[in-house]
């Protein structure tokens, strides 16, 4: 990651904070910045970083939002956003003018509204615009908006026995990158596009701005990322797809069946929809059986593309896999492979 400088100002240009931090992304309107624990800041009051966190800026948004990680403590992730001007980048210095107000918001999603006497104060010592005051005053009701809707990067952490569910971060690749072990051939694993490459950066840019998806990480409770969680086609209130993956040395461990535990009730009761539907292919019977212990029953099936044909034929060869073979057929476009549709309700898992 690039070293930054962080910079915040008041708007008669006196300083605010700042402090040294990490590039970790940027693309289009966004910018990612990391920020280790212990990191010493200066301005109206100087200090370390308690935790460490991320910042995210816009060059187009009046706010940002600090995420810090409190895991240690047990309080999860906490989001502070500063109403801001938008963001100014030139590669080495990142800029912003702070406005005042503020929104906390823990990790039970109780939201705040801070120093609301320090914006109508300096409203009037540094003569804000009426244009300015306006704009301020709309981004607040926005971002409480977003933080109802529980949209990104609003998303807080679920701790279980071994595992924990949180965000996903783009050093998070870097992580998948570290994997090692082999996937057995219908393991079915959920794939990122390659290291390094656009298309890797076009796909988490889609799961960070689209309004149709979300992105979950698995790790364990010492930190290490081993897998995970994906919300697509999202009907609010309604339902989504689940997609989830874990790292080779991980499946078949109950990694994969405590995440999903974890998160259901997140699901169902933060984010509150009334249905979770997936699909997943008839011969991955490891992720069949985690489903079904979890609640979830098949309301349907359907026949996908297989790849190559070639691909298949030495699996499909040894013995302990020949009874799998009927979950294949040959068509006129190609070898498609039995995919079974499944589906948990809110009222199934409650009943559970």
């Amino acid at each position: 990651m690039t070293p930054v400088l962080y910079q915040s100002t008041k708007y008669d240009g006196s300083a605010n904070y700042q402090w040294q931090t990490q590039l970790e992304y940027s693309y289009d309107n966004l910018i990612i910045l990391f920020t280790p624990a212990h990191t010493p800041f200066t301005g109206r009051r100087s200090g370390a970083m308690a935790y460490a966190k991320r910042i995210y800026l816009w060059t187009d948004r009046w706010y940002n939002v600090e995420q810090s990680y409190m895991w240690n403590e047990g309080r999860g992730v906490r989001h502070y956003v500063n109403i801001t001007t938008p963001a100014t980048f030139d590669g080495k210095t990142a800029t912003q003018v702070d406005l005042d107000l503020d929104l906390d918001m823990n990790n039970d999603w109780q939201v705040a509204l801070l120093d609301e006497d320090e914006f109508a104060q300096h409203a009037r010592q540094f003569r804000y615009p009426a244009s300015v005051k306006q704009r301020a005053e709309q981004t607040v009701n926005d971002v409480q908006k977003l933080m109802a809707s529980r949209a990104w990067p609003f998303a807080t952490s679920m701790d279980a026995e071994r595992v924990r569910v949180r965000p996903f971060f783009w050093s998070d690749l870097a992580s998948m990158d570290r994997w090692r072990g082999q996937y057995e051939p219908f393991d079915d694993p959920w794939l990122v596009p390659a290291p390094n490459s656009y298309e890797r950066q076009h796909w988490f840019a889609s799961y960070l701005q689209a309004p149709v998806c979300r992105l979950y990480a698995i790790e364990t409770c010492a930190g290490e990322m081993i897998g995970h969680i994906s919300l697509r086609e999202i009907a609010t209130a309604q339902q989504a797809r689940l997609g989830i993956g874990l790292s080779p040395n991980h499946t078949g461990k109950g990694y994969g069946t405590e995440a999903l535990h974890t998160f259901l009730p997140y699901y169902f009761e933060v984010l509150h929809f009334e249905r979770m539907v997936l699909d997943v292919a008839a011969t991955n019977l490891r992720a069949i059986r985690s489903y079904e212990k979890a609640g979830f029953h098949r309301s349907g099936e359907h026949f996908r593309g297989a790849g190559d044909e070639s691909q298949w034929s030495d699996v499909m060869r040894q013995p302990q896999h020949t009874k799998l073979r009927g979950y294949f057929r040959r068509t006129a476009w190609g070898l498609q492979q039995l995919h079974y549709d499944m589906q948990l309700t809110r009222a199934e898992w409650k009943r559970q």
